[in-house]
């Protein structure tokens, strides 16, 4: 289940995009992906090249399987508005 707490990210050096979906499984994030695209959802699971983002935002029933090389950012709410 996604959580809705806003904690602090602490960015290290050694930060990779892998890393980062890692830490922040269960919660929510977007994906921005080499060709434009978008996606929006939890972090379920993170392998070695893919990664599962479930609930997709606008397609809630669906998962979606993620190459992790494919992505340029990985977006995460950190507070309220």
């Amino acid at each position: 289940m996604a959580t809705d707490t806003f904690d602090k990210y602490e960015f290290q050096v050694a930060d990779t995009v892998k890393s980062i979906l890692e830490r922040n499984v269960g919660k929510r994030a977007a994906v921005k992906l080499h060709s434009g695209d978008e996606l929006s959802g939890i972090v379920t699971s993170v392998g070695n090249s893919t990664f599962q983002l479930s609930g997709l935002l606008g397609r809630e029933f669906f998962d979606g399987f993620i190459a992790i090389d494919r992505i340029s950012a990985v977006i995460l709410r950190m507070r309220e508005a």
